[in-house]
């Protein structure tokens, strides 16, 4: 049964549909979750792609690198534990400028995006997470930073002052420890750390 219903410029089809499990024809390896669409006389199967989300993060330091910013988390999960600026990527955006929107919503600062620093892969999250080095480009204080609704305050650590108890998901761990120890690596040169887990079900958000 169809019900369309209008809103605006926008027209809203409901329709019934049943959703399962099959491979659906000789070019795919994985069964899929398909919807068998019953608006239509002959019922068409339509493919529902699940495919993992894209986050992107940055460890974003001062100018002289002695210092790096992270921001507590108002959300679950890890409600009020420290992490990285991150967040998923959005559509029409690169994964730079993801990296440097999400420092700005969440922590009010403005970087400059370098090198790719760390790929990690979370099969069970459904998640490939992108971190980016990044510096300030101004002067920034927490006095900077703006109250929102997924942070609950944000900060410069020292690498010798980071509360590596209260990190928010062992993968902010990873890059802070990979970011740290390549801190004399030009940009120019820098190797990303990858990581592949596929049991892991840690996420930055």
């Amino acid at each position: 049964m169809v019900r369309r219903t209008s809103r605006g410029a926008r027209t809203l089809v409901v329709c019934t549909v049943s959703v399962r499990a099959v491979v659906p024809d000789s070019g795919f390896v994985y069964p899929r979750e398909t919807i068998e669409n019953v608006q239509y006389v002959n019922a068409v199967l339509q493919v529902h792609y699940e495919n993992p989300k894209v986050i992107s993060a940055c460890v974003a330091t001062s100018p002289d690198r002695r210092q790096v910013l992270l921001c507590r988390r108002a959300l679950r999960p890890a409600s009020g534990r420290w992490t990285l600026p991150a967040g998923y990527m959005e559509l029409g955006e690169s994964s730079r400028e993801a990296a440097q929107r999400e420092a700005l919503e969440e922590t009010n600062a403005v970087v400059q995006v370098g090198p790719l620093l760390a790929v990690y892969e979370l099969m069970q999250a459904a998640q490939v997470q992108l971190v980016y080095r990044a510096v300030l480009t101004r002067d920034w204080t927490p006095a900077d930073y703006r109250q929102n609704v997924e942070t609950l305050e944000a900060r410069l650590y020292g690498w010798d002052e980071i509360p590596w108890e209260l990190l928010a998901f062992p993968t902010v761990a990873w890059a802070l420890r990979y970011a740290r120890s390549t801190l004399h690596v030009p940009d120019s040169t820098l190797v990303p750390e990858i990581r592949v887990k596929p049991g892991i079900a840690d996420s930055l958000r």
